[in-house]
């Protein structure tokens, strides 16, 4: 079965705008993607091109072990969690039985759901560089959006981290949303 393919702008995605704009093959915008976070609980959606929204990525609580909820029509299809300080750390999405796994810092990813491939990403050499997402079901191209803002933001996060240069920079860019 051929993957579909999706695109991010990868600038976009690691200056972690608000808004994330999700492309198809022929560059046509698909899904609007935005976040609110460095509030204690933040929510990620994804919408429709026409603004309906699709699927929500709820954070259920703060502290070392994060809990996230993601909803469909405000019925909740999976949970998951974070532990804090564990880079890499294979995600597990309950009901819907997918491993996410991979390389936060290449933005290289896998997903599978038992035995069928769910999603896989990879950093285009082309110009403008973009994150290719191969997704397998059209139905879970909303799931996987929001999961890459996601794990994106928290590979962002994680990066401050490990530089301090880049924590002050992160700072200038939010300070309406630490506000």
């Amino acid at each position: 079965m051929k993957m579909r393919s999706l695109y991010i702008n990868y600038e976009t995605l690691r200056r972690n705008d608000s808004a994330l704009i999700v492309r198809n093959g022929n560059h046509q915008v698909k899904y609007l993607v935005n976040g609110r976070w460095g509030n204690q609980l933040g929510k990620i959606t994804v919408n429709s091109l026409y603004g309906d929204e699709l699927l929500a990525i709820n954070q259920l609580t703060a502290g070392k072990i994060q809990r996230f909820e993601i909803t469909c029509d405000h019925h909740q299809i999976s949970t998951f969690r974070r532990v804090l300080n564990n880079y890499d750390h294979p995600l597990y999405l309950k009901k819907l039985h997918w491993l996410i796994w991979g390389n936060q810092r290449q933005l290289k990813y896998r997903a599978f759901e038992l035995h069928r491939p769910v999603m896989k990403t990879q950093i285009t050499p082309t110009v403008p560089k973009l994150l290719e997402i191969k997704v397998n079901r059209q139905a879970d191209e909303p799931i996987v959006c929001g999961v890459i803002a996601l794990l994106n933001y928290w590979a962002l996060l994680d990066e401050q981290l490990l530089n301090p240069d880049l924590t002050k920079l992160f700072r200038q860019n939010h300070q309406n949303e630490l506000a």
